[in-house]
């Protein structure tokens, strides 16, 4: 048989056809994963394809990216990518559009698998015999492709990645030639490799990675062959110049130390790279596998799974036991080289390097790595923004390396054999026999390859046609009008739409205007800035903020988006606020709905932009405007400039108290139960202060209610709730009690806002607590008379008996189904009302429409009290609410710890509300293996019209204050004197929240939430996914600002993020990551009104763990306390003798000191991102920037080196 085989080899010379073998394998694979009719578009993507000159103009003038919304200095390489791109559209001649991106992405698959056999055979094994080192170099190749790296970088391949896949070898390959023989050809073939290697830098810190690993390759050989060492550095550094030298300036310039303290990297940055340390062990690293096992995508069916799912489910034990012996026999050839003492060697001990370093950064989580690298993220803010991925960077060298190793390892072992006498007959079988087993075991291991499974089918869409009608009609406006995509429901750089795409967008590079994007918050804070304003401006549904946002951005085009979706296990996020949207823009008199394309409605809003504009009136700022949801300073004064050391200025001195993620700066605030102090600079106590603009400026002013009684009559007055005067300004209404019996009155303002007026026959004044009124509206305020809730004609249910007979009961659980849940429900004889639950929450839902007849109640006459008293055997959690199906969320709510206690409330109701209302009685036995009870009795529900209404106008607030002024000079704090108590109730933490729950996307690992009563917390613990909470708080007016205060303790992992959720727009108002605070600490988060007509928040709090690494963390309180937010933040004062006499020029493009004007003038920031220039004479300004010569610099580099290579042709010598 062996004889046989060895014959049929010979006849056919199949050793020598390897590499077309190799070629054909990968042929094989890459046609399996393309899905006909489609462009491979999404997560990471680049389609210079879209408009070829567009994108290449870019590129060549890429250190400033004109494109990213408000342009920012390049973080990625983009200029990089022009090899790519060139050869792209060389390409387009032949190959379809649509096809273009996968033919390069496709083409990456055999260049690197045919670079790795050419490694081996010619350099690594070289001196074998010709069978041998073709069949292990085989064998090498095969175990580049068959991998779980190959996998994980083209599983959503971005062209970095696939570039170095491709290219890593063959840089090996030409170096270590050149080193061999020295000659000009070999040389030659290492500098065009080289170059067409630089895309791999669109991400500068790969392209790093790869140079250091070739440095260190190459160092191997500097006492044997220094100039030639020399020669190969300085060529790799000559040709990358081109985008070498715009990188050094974006890392030298301070715009790289901006980027961690982008709000998206906050969060995500440490999330990253835990996913990267869950995976940091050696075991995962000597198998490839990392963090995409754990990432999640959205499926077809529109719910979340992981996205390497057919995978995790291929790779049993067995399977990925493969994986570990394959790497078993590469560190079997790692120690063979130990025994190989010819020179060719030499290349492969000088791989050792590399791959140590490689290894280093794989295996971070194991000892003694963990500290270095913590040491490192802890100190170094580039460090952890750069190295949040390790894998990425440092995997493909160690792939490349282990390959070599693996081939070495099989000849070790066939030399094994070699040496034993009984087996010199059988070598040939031997070899056929190894390479045919090694082989099927690769191919086994990664056999869905050959499913199609080498590109997830995710990334294979449709892109809509009305896409590129967008396109044609955009590249036909004016350049200079910037474009946002709507809706803005979301923060973060990712998109999903109806079409299957999922990633960062696309469309930017379609279009010649600089289009508004999240995945450009990273790079420029004016960027971040921008969506703070767009999105508070549209979600607040005010036109007038919209359009000032419009023109202080420059914005020509708002383009809704019907094909984006919200695919979110948060139901807060699920509400893209389309209609409203949609209804602002429609209604907004300064703009015109341009063009329809199908799902994507162009909206124009007609200004006259160009890059360069003259500006005659401005203001000037004492400080830079940072971060907030309005410009204040801009809305009101129109173009400024930050002040640059002139005595003239205008100072906002409460503007920039806030950071991106809405945390109030701790050195501007002090805390005690009762008070925020907000302490004044000297700027601030300038202040005078017109308490009229305090009317104007405020939705909702707080009020104190006090009373008296003055014969038949009560005196309610109204009393501006303020610390900034000692002054009593209030509003009085004299009410004639008439009929009145009871001693206690039941105030009702707008029906949202309740308070139970005591001691009314008082002749002194009682203070009977705060509440809110709107500014802009007239306020109704209905008496009711506690003793009509029990006239007998007035009791519309008396028991659960009678309720059961008016009304439906609908009993649902209220959690996600487990095991061994029991939940009942069941009314006795008595009228008594039982609900029962085990391992479960129980719910019963009792629709109010069926209770209540809508002919019969009045607006604002209609004031119901609910009364019940509840008994258990044990303290269960007992909670009712009335529930809101319009907004999904309880609008009144009340926990109770029952053992034994009556419970009592109020509440009003409208004809229009009643169809949409139901009354929720819940019992939490959620993870309670006994059987939980609880009974309601003695049930009242009985309804009270009101006898007297009378009204408060915004000209009785304005009547109230007067002309007032207050100065603020010699006033150290400004107290915010607003008593947690004076919403509704009181809040308990501990006694509010829900129960335990998950809300991962996925199934969470462990997840668990524990009250520690003693010390007065809530732990939360999570591993592998999310353990989530919220508290509910569904009295606060949307039209007041808030400060939330929270104060945590971080013991492990990830600390706590944070949404204040709104129920109208259902997104989070506020979205943070809690710092890592060590001991209880305070922060303080600024939430501003949004003026939508709402009313309530909930707080989640989400405990997110990565991997096997658990975060565990403490919540020990949570206070909301309203805030005069817009009238703090608009104050200003302006020196005594401002003036403005000089001249500005604009440049509309974000600011950074790279603009040079050639004409003079001082370099200054306007509106919070523009550069400007102020002088006397600037009627010819010339403006360039100066870093482009960086580039051109490079280019000028990359020609000579060249031009070099042309005349060491010529002169003919080697």
């Amino acid at each position: 048989m062996g004889k046989f085989l060895s014959l049929l080899l010979k006849q056919v010379k199949i050793i020598s056809l390897f590499p077309a073998l190799l070629f054909l394998i990968c042929l094989v694979i890459i046609s399996q994963a393309y899905v006909p009719g489609t462009w491979l578009s999404g997560w990471d993507t680049l389609h210079p394809e879209f408009d070829f000159l567009l994108n290449i103009k870019r590129q060549i003038f890429g250190v400033f990216r004109e494109e990213q919304g408000l342009g920012a200095v390049a973080a990625h390489s983009h200029m990089a990518d022009l090899p790519r791109t060139l050869f792209l559209w060389l390409s387009s001649v032949v190959i379809p559009q649509n096809l273009l991106r996968f033919f390069y992405i496709a083409l990456c698959l055999p260049i690197g698998v045919l670079g790795t056999y050419f490694f081996i055979k010619n350099i690594i094994l070289e001196n074998l015999e010709k069978r041998l080192k073709e069949s292990f170099a085989f064998l090498g190749a095969l175990f580049y492709l068959f991998n779980l790296g190959t996998l994980q970088h083209f599983y959503v391949p971005f062209e970095m990645f696939t570039a170095a896949y491709a290219f890593i070898p063959w840089l090996f390959l030409t170096a270590s030639n050149f080193l061999k023989l020295h000659t000009k050809k070999n040389l030659l073939y290492f500098s065009l490799v080289t170059l067409l290697a630089a895309p791999m830098a669109y991400a500068p810190l790969l392209w790093y990675a790869v140079f250091g690993s070739l440095f260190l390759y190459l160092l191997f050989f500097i006492r044997q062959s220094k100039k030639h060492v020399l020669v190969l550095i300085s060529l790799t550094l000559l040709i990358n110049s081109f985008w070498i030298l715009p990188n050094l300036y974006f890392l030298l310039s301070g715009s790289a130390a901006l980027v961690p303290e982008a709000r998206i990297n906050k969060i995500f940055s440490d999330e990253a790279f835990l996913y990267n340390q869950s995976y940091g062990s050696l075991n995962d690293a000597l198998i490839y596998k990392n963090f995409l096992f754990d990432w999640t995508a959205l499926s077809s069916n529109s719910n979340f799974d992981y996205l390497l799912a057919e995978w995790k489910n291929y790779l049993t034990p067995l399977v990925s036991s493969i994986g570990y012996f394959v790497s078993a026999i590469a560190l079997l050839g790692l120690f063979f080289i130990k025994k190989i003492k010819n020179k060719s060697d030499d290349f492969t001990k000088a791989l050792i390097a590399p791959i140590i370093l490689s290894l280093i950064f794989l295996i971070n989580s194991s000892f003694p790595f963990d500290y270095l690298f913590s040491y490192l993220r802890d100190n170094f803010s580039i460090f952890r923004e750069a190295f949040r991925f390790p894998f990425t960077k440092f995997s493909l060298i160690l792939m490349f390396g282990f390959s070599v190793f693996f081939a070495l390892g099989n000849y070790f072992i066939y030399s094994l054999f070699s040496k034993v006498n009984r087996m010199r007959k059988f070598l040939n079988s031997l070899l056929i026999t190894q390479v045919i087993t090694l082989s099927a075991f690769l191919i086994i291991y990664m056999f869905p390859f050959f499913n199609g499974e080498l590109i997830s089918s995710k990334m294979f869409v449709k892109i809509p046609q009305e896409y590129f009608q967008t396109f044609n009609y955009l590249n036909s406006q004016d350049e200079n009008l910037r474009v946002s995509f709507l809706p803005v429901h979301s923060f973060w750089g990712w998109v999903y739409y109806d079409f299957g795409f999922q990633g960062a967008q696309f469309v930017t590079f379609g279009i010649k205007q600089p289009v508004m994007d999240r995945d450009w918050d990273r790079w420029n804070p004016a960027n971040e800035q921008y969506y703070k304003e767009f999105s508070y401006a549209v979600y607040s549904q005010n036109p007038q903020l919209l359009k000032k946002v419009l023109d202080k951005y420059k914005l020509g085009f708002l383009i809704v988006d019907e094909n984006i979706i919200a695919p979110d296990a948060n139901e807060y996020q699920k509400n893209l606020y389309l209609d409203q949207t949609k209804l602002l823009l429609d209604n907004s008199d300064f703009l015109v709905l341009e063009k329809q394309f199908n799902k994507l409605s162009i909206y124009k809003y007609d200004q006259k932009v160009s890059d360069i504009e003259k500006v005659k009136q401005f203001n000037s700022l004492s400080a830079e405007y940072k971060a907030g949801d309005i410009d204040f300073a801009y809305l009101n004064q129109g173009n400024y400039i930050q002040n640059t050391g002139s005595k003239d200025f205008m100072n906002y001195p409460l503007l920039n108290n806030i950071d991106n993620q809405n945390y109030l700066d701790k050195n501007n605030f002090e805390l005690d139960n009762q008070k925020v102090y907000l302490k004044l600079n000297e700027e601030t106590k300038k202040l005078t202060i017109n308490l009229r603009d305090y009317i104007t400026a405020e939705n909702s002013i707080p009020v104190d209610i006090y009373t008296r009684r003055e014969l038949d009559s009560l005196i309610i007055s109204f009393k501006l709730a303020t610390s900034l005067t000692n002054e009593e300004l209030n509003i009085k209404r004299e009410v004639p009690l008439g009929n009145f019996v009871s001693s206690e009155i039941l105030l009702n303002i707008d029906k949202y806002q309740s308070l139970k007026l005591k001691n009314i026959d008082n002749l002194f004044e009682v203070n009977q607590g705060r509440v809110f009124i709107p500014t802009n509206v007239y306020s109704n305020i209905s008496l009711y008379d506690t003793f009509n809730f029990e006239k007998s004609e007035n009791r519309i249910v008396d028991n659960f008996t009678t309720l059961s007979n008016k009304s439906n009961f609908a009993l649902n659980l209220c959690n996600k189904a487990q095991e061994n849940q029991v939940f009942s429900v069941g009314v006795s004889e008595g009228g008594d009302l039982k609900l029962a639950s085990k391992n479960s929450r129980a719910c019963l839902w009792i629709p109010l429409n069926k209770i209540f007849d809508k002919e019969k109640l009045d607006d604002f006459k209609n004031l119901i009290k609910f009364q019940f008293n509840v008994n258990s055997s044990e303290d269960v959690i007992g909670r009712y609410c009335i529930f809101d199906k319009f907004l999904e969320r309880c609008v009144k709510e009340k926990k109770y710890l029952t053992h034994e206690s009556i419970i009592e409330d109020y509440f009003s109701i409208s004809p229009e509300d009643l169809d949409r209302l139901e009354l929720v009685l819940y019992l939490d036995g959620v993870n309670n293996n006994k059987l939980e009870e609880i009974t309601y009795s003695n049930l009242e529900l009985e309804s009270g019209g009101s006898s007297i209404i009378f009204t408060l106008t915004p000209e009785d607030l304005f009547n109230m204050v007067g002309d007032k002024k207050i100065s603020l000079s010699g006033v150290e704090t400004m107290v915010l004197n607003y008593p947690e108590n004076s919403l509704d109730e009181k809040f308990n933490l501990l006694e509010s929240g829900h129960e335990k729950g998950e809300c991962s996307n996925i199934d969470t690992k462990d997840y668990d939430r524990k009250l520690n009563q003693s010390n007065g917390y809530i732990e939360y613990v999570s591993e592998r996914g999310s353990s989530c909470d919220y508290f509910s708080f569904p009295n606060l007016d949307h039209n007041l600002g808030y400060l939330l205060v929270i104060e945590s303790k971080n013991i492990s992992g990830l600390p706590l993020r944070v949404c204040a959720a709104n129920p109208y727009s259902k997104r989070c108002d506020a979205y943070l990551a809690l710092p890592y605070h060590k001991d209880f600490n305070k922060d303080v988060v600024l939430l501003p009104p949004m003026a939508d007509g709402g009313v309530g928040y909930d707080i989640h709090f989400d405990n997110y763990a990565v991997g096997n690494i658990k975060s565990v963390n403490q919540l020990k309180d949570l206070k909301i306390t309203p805030i005069p937010y817009y009238f703090l933040r608009s104050q200003f004062n302006q020196t005594e003798n401002y003036s403005n006499e000089k001249n500005l020029v604009i440049l509309n493009k974000s600011f950074d000191k790279g603009w040079i004007s050639l004409s003079g003038g001082e370099h200054v920031k306007v509106n919070g991102w523009a550069n400007g220039w102020i002088g006397d004479n600037l009627s010819n300004i010339r403006i360039i920037y100066l870093p482009q010569v960086l580039e051109f610099a490079g280019f000028i580099i990359l020609f000579l080196t060249w031009g070099w290579f042309v005349i060491l042709f010529k002169k003919g010598k080697n």
